[in-house]
């Protein structure tokens, strides 16, 4: 029989434990509460949007920032072990199942908006040998407001290959199983991602909320939007780390490649913190990087006013509309927030060269630049939020998992469990 003493720790560890574990569930279900406000906000609350979104980045940041010292404090990671592995894919079942059946009813009768037809024509046009930054893929009333000749494709080339067995099969139903597809690879990254960062704990954690998330198949199986084809390699840059530069480099090109935004603006946060051709970890991650963007590259010689009109100044002259907060204040405002925008991207460029942040700090301040890139331009569709809702899930996981760390030595969630 333990002594008292003894019986009377054990018990205050498994209350404290009890209480961490509830604390985690309730901070869980707050951020999707929050990120499923976003999702509600309409196409009239722009400002409601953007105060949602700003609420959510900054306690996210601040919680980053109260686990690192905690985190130094206890190095050891939790293990999972297989009583915990098992609880993590029980805890999946439900988002899982409410995403399939989700996927299933938008295939059986697919509903797509303007971004997945407009590169399935895209990708038809580049199929018959046309180019589609001069062919009449998008013909859209918004182009014609403006006054300019925008009715090209919208996107990188790349973006229209993703999508091309789905154009030449003439299948809408084709887009609902790519962006499948591209959400199962998005998951496998965050989760591994999360793990990488944080261990086994914080991957659990970054694969339950993920998948709890409702917006996302709500944009991929809806209106079946794009935006994971550019994600994706960004989310595999990051895994690939420092130690594999030109690998990178090359998924980082291919996302720039495929829809410029965000990933061009999140290069200097990629690239290795020297000139590129210093350190062979530079120069491999340029001669990457140059690879990735070379069919950008080619299109852009092929037609240089084609590419520049649609897919730059398309979005430089794009009119707010209600999504954003801009809408309804003087055309200042917008050139006001443009210019914070320039500084924001400028200066997280500058933290990632100057202060060399770790990983951790790194994954906070992609988060940082890619929720700005939100807030800060014309718009903030349903699609953009696919942009930063992955970094959000890992660094919210990683930064959970700190206040479940054992202060010793690892332990197995198995074996305690078993214990109790």
């Amino acid at each position: 029989m333990a002594p008292p003493a003894q019986h009377g720790s054990e018990t205050l560890q498994v209350g404290r434990n009890a209480a961490l574990v509830l604390l985690l569930v309730s901070l869980l279900a707050g951020a999707q509460l929050a990120v499923n406000a976003i999702e509600d906000a309409s196409w009239n609350a722009g400002a409601a949007r953007a105060r949602f979104s700003l609420s959510l980045l900054a306690c996210t940041v601040g919680l980053a920032a109260v686990a690192e010292p905690i985190r130094r404090r206890r190095p050891a990671r939790l293990k999972l072990g297989l009583a915990g592995a098992l609880l993590a894919c029980c805890a999946c079942l439900p988002a899982v199942s409410s995403q399939a059946q989700l996927a299933a009813v938008r295939f059986e009768s697919p509903h797509l908006n303007d971004i997945p037809l407009t590169t399935m024509a895209a990708a038809r046009a580049m199929a018959s040998g046309a180019n589609p930054y001069t062919s009449p893929v998008d013909p859209r009333a918004e182009s014609g407001e403006q006054q300019r000749n925008y009715d090209g494709f919208k996107y990188m080339p790349l973006m229209a290959v993703a999508y091309l067995p789905s154009a030449l099969a003439g299948s809408e139903r084709g887009v609902i199983l790519t962006n499948a597809l591209l959400n199962l690879l998005a998951v496998a990254i965050v989760f591994l991602l999360a793990r990488s960062i944080g261990g086994d704990l914080a991957g659990a954690l970054a694969l339950i909320f993920y998948l709890s998330i409702r917006m996302v198949p709500r944009q991929l199986y809806g209106p079946g939007v794009t935006d994971l084809a550019a994600i994706v390699p960004l989310l595999a840059a990051f895994l690939a780390g420092e130690t594999r530069p030109f690998l990178g480099g090359l998924l980082v090109g291919v996302s720039v490649s495929t829809k410029i935004l965000p990933a061009l603006a999140l290069v200097p946060v990629f690239a290795p913190p020297v000139a590129p051709w210093k350190t062979p970890a530079g120069r491999r991650f340029s001669l990457g990087l140059a690879t990735g963007c070379l069919p950008a590259l080619l299109y852009f010689l092929w037609s240089p006013a084609g590419l520049l009109s649609n897919v730059v100044f398309f979005n430089l002259f794009r009119p707010v509309d209600s999504t954003s907060w801009l809408d309804g204040h003087p055309a200042t405002w917008r050139t006001a927030a443009t210019i914070a925008l320039l500084c924001v991207l400028i200066a997280g460029g500058l933290v990632r060269w100057v202060a060399r942040p770790a990983v951790r700090s790194r994954a906070v301040l992609i988060l940082v630049l890619v929720v700005a890139m939100t807030l800060l331009g014309p718009v903030n569709h349903g699609n953009y939020q696919l942009w930063w809702l992955p970094w959000f899930s890992v660094v919210l996981a990683f930064s959970l998992a700190v206040f479940l760390q054992p202060p010793g030595e690892s332990a197995r969630v198995g074996s305690a469990i078993s214990r109790t």
